[in-house]
């Protein structure tokens, strides 16, 4: 092919799906079927359901076709001030309540569980957070009664300032999580944060040494790196003990929950701000980003989970739920009409880009098809097939590797650095996209 003619047909695809991508989806609380209930947590289970606590209207599960709310009125709790979700390895959904009698519910996809808190020595009826390590036990952060751990069945823990190595004034515990070698991190209300190891051994990150004092979440980049969400700044704690602050804006906007991708880049909930990229490959760069025409500028927001899909869901304290893809929103179809819906068939934009030496490509279909992706070079010559054959409806994710080769079988180390293009025909629906290789 001419390279002249393949970089207008290049054009002229691209434009094209770049019109149709869609990178927001947005819930109406109306669509949803609650007030203006402040939407607390976010949590996808195993089998692709979301699930979502409110402060005022209980919980709410997302099927892929219909929101239901399970609330007072149709269950055995006591409160509808869902302040945690956490899903086990079984599947189970737990549910941290805040100023609950019960405390902690569990819902095994049959039948619900409650548990009064008290009754196992907790004083406190609040609980901020919900984590499980490798052998499938629960630990969770609670209003003034330190850690709690539980395994699920008759035994409880707790750790407080009486009997382990958390301080008094960190007894209100806002967030936990267990990293890869079984250590579990925990932030405060108001006096930093630490991590337990779990054979008595506990360290302290203080105010003193450079983190906030009130830490409201915590999470792990690929590297091992903890992060942590402040109430005035956030926090990088390296793999050599290392503390980097990075702050939005002067005078705190709340950093919720959080999730650190690769390439540098930390999403977060605030509170005050909304939903913010910080990207600190070159320094510290701040994106807020929101959906047009939705008023979703100005409104906090507080869940935050992201889908096996790779989307974004996201909480807002005026009850909307919104999901986002930078990429282009994938496994979405039953969306609400006030907005462009997406093409059942979709390719994704491969990730990361640019990469060395593989990618990852994402496609969808809604319909069993006879699927061809194949990679070009600038030139409009073909360099390998990654898909060949009839594929039944569903998501697929395929490597490209320019040092030997795809999942086809295909060599591709003789590619050079630069563009490359990628393109999928499935039916009737075709779409091509750019790829960028750096050796």
């Amino acid at each position: 092919m001419n390279r002249c003619i393949f970089f207008i047909f290049y054009f002229i695809i691209t434009q094209t799906i770049l019109s149709q991508q869609i990178n927001w989806i947005v819930f109406s609380n109306q669509e949803i079927g609650i007030s203006r209930s402040s939407i607390m947590t976010i949590a996808e289970d195993k089998d692709g359901i979301i699930w979502a606590g409110t402060n005022e209207e209980g919980i709410l599960k997302y099927d892929g076709q219909s929101w239901t709310k399970y609330d007072l009125s149709n269950s055995s709790f006591d409160i509808n001030f869902i302040w945690t979700i956490a899903v086990d390895s079984f599947n189970n959904k737990w549910f941290g309540t805040y100023g609950s009698t019960n405390g902690l519910l569990r819902y095994d996809n049959q039948n619900w569980s409650i548990f009064n808190i008290s009754d196992y020595g907790l004083s406190g009826s609040s609980i901020f957070s919900i984590a499980f390590d490798t052998s499938n036990n629960l630990w969770m952060g609670t209003y003034w009664d330190g850690l709690a751990n539980f395994d699920g069945d008759t035994t409880w823990k707790i750790f407080n300032s009486s009997n382990s190595g958390i301080l008094q004034p960190q007894e209100e515990i806002n967030c936990v999580a267990i990293d890869k070698d079984g250590f579990l991190w925990y932030g405060s209300d108001g006096y930093g944060g630490g991590i337990f190891n779990r054979d008595s051994n506990w360290v302290h990150l203080l105010p003193s040494q450079g983190f906030d004092e009130v830490l409201l979440s915590v999470g792990f980049d690929e590297s091992g790196n903890t992060w942590f969400g402040g109430q005035r700044f956030v926090t990088r704690y390296d793999v050599a003990s290392q503390i980097t602050n990075y702050k939005y804006k002067e005078g705190g906007v709340r950093y919720f929950n959080l999730i650190a991708d690769t390439d540098n880049v930390v999403w977060f909930t605030t509170l005050l701000e909304g939903f913010l990229k910080l990207d600190y490959s070159e320094g510290e760069k701040w994106t807020k980003l929101f959906p047009e025409s939705f008023g979703l500028d100005s409104i906090g927001c507080q869940g935050l989970t992201r889908d096996h899909y790779g989307n974004f869901w996201i909480g807002y304290t005026n009850g909307y739920v919104a999901v986002y893809n930078p990429h282009g929103i994938v496994g979405l179809t039953d969306i609400s009409d006030n907005i462009n819906k997406p093409f059942n068939f979709s390719l994704s934009q491969n990730y990361p880009n640019p990469f060395n030496p593989s990618t990852k490509i994402k496609f969808v279909i809604p319909q069993s098809s006879f699927v061809n992706l194949k990679v070009f070079d600038v030139l409009g010559r073909e360099v390998a097939t990654l898909v060949n054959e009839e594929k039944p409806a569903g998501s697929y994710e395929v490597e490209f590797s320019a040092q030997g080769g795809s999942a086809s079988g295909e060599d591709g180390s003789n590619l050079s650095s630069g563009i490359h293009f990628y393109k999928l025909n499935a039916g009737k629906y075709s779409s091509v996209k750019k790829m960028i290789l750096l050796k």
